[in-house]
């Protein structure tokens, strides 16, 4: 289920969804969506936590997440795909996503994305649904378009005199 939360000072529309291979749970990862630097794009975050399957290796890192709602897709960059301590792979990728993407995704009727990772040998396809997208969409685009005022410098009062200025 998709829900707003708060990430510092900005809403943000987030998810996380299990990753299983037939039906064992192999880790999770999370999409957070926030306002992007103009009105046609959203920020897209993503993170995910893998471990080894029983008949599934750990890859040695994840090398590419794309994303596709309808016809509109895009690839986010991958940052950082580590192993950590315990056996876990985490890896992050973040980018800028059309907002007729989301908005697509967040309509009206049961949508799906498509978020599909890459890895040397390994490929992963999940499909997840829009519940709760649509209800809490209003909520981040009205919070995207009330943007702070950033501090301003004054000017300094100017200071007078009393005399008169020369002709």
């Amino acid at each position: 289920r998709w829900a707003m939360v708060e990430r510092g000072s900005a809403a943000t529309l987030a998810r996380r969804h299990p990753l299983t291979v037939a039906g064992e749970p192999i880790g999770s990862f999370d999409l957070a969506v926030s306002c992007g630097s103009d009105p046609d794009n959203f920020d897209l975050r993503y993170v995910e936590h893998r471990r080894a399957g029983e008949n599934l290796p750990l890859p040695d890192k994840i090398k590419g997440v794309s994303l596709r709602a309808g016809r509109t897709e895009t690839t986010l960059k991958v940052s950082s795909s580590e192993r950590r301590d315990g056996g876990e792979l985490v890896s992050y990728a973040a980018g800028s996503v059309p907002a007729a993407l989301i908005r697509n995704f967040a309509g009206l009727g049961n949508h799906s994305m498509v978020v599909e990772t890459t890895s040397h040998g390994t490929v992963t396809v999940i499909r997840i649904g829009n519940t709760g997208a649509q209800k809490n969409l209003p909520q981040l685009v009205a919070g995207c378009a009330v943007k702070p005022l950033g501090e301003r410098a004054e000017a300094a009062p100017v200071r007078k005199t009393g005399g008169m200025a020369a002709r």
